[in-house]
């Protein structure tokens, strides 16, 4: 994923992560340990009255690994003039699949006009980056 943003940055584009989840922010040596943490804050919580819900951060489920802008040539009225096009590209490996969150984040950016892509390399990157510019 890093070696997409590197080069799509040497392309004019810029493309951040888009960290998608839920979660409390907890250290621990181990994934029991915080797992234990989480359950204990959430039981002392409720114990005093209160809540310890989990936070939710980063674009709807289903949005892209990725999103940014590549950079667009408008053309007709304002000929040569460099405008941003959203973006919003989903990194897969090889064997990767869509969910259906995902096809749907898809389907609703394609249809605004930004621009989605399925990357699963550096290859598939430059093509997607030469049909934007």
């Amino acid at each position: 994923m890093r070696q997409i943003q590197v080069q799509a940055s040497s392309a004019g584009a810029r493309l951040w992560r888009n960290q998608v989840g839920t979660g409390l922010m907890v250290r621990a040596k181990s994934s029991a340990q915080r797992e234990a943490i989480i359950k204990a804050c959430q039981a002392l919580a409720e114990k005093m009255g209160g809540s310890a819900p989990r936070v939710t951060f980063g674009l709807p489920t289903g949005s892209g690994d990725l999103v940014g802008f590549v950079p667009h040539t408008v053309t007709e009225k304002d000929i040569g003039t460099m405008l941003p096009l959203f973006a919003c590209p989903e990194v897969k490996t090889r064997t990767g699949r869509l969910s259906d969150e995902q096809k749907h984040w898809r389907d609703y950016i394609s249809s605004v006009g930004g621009a989605w892509a399925e990357l699963r390399g550096l290859d598939e990157l430059e093509q997607w980056l030469a049909k934007h510019r």
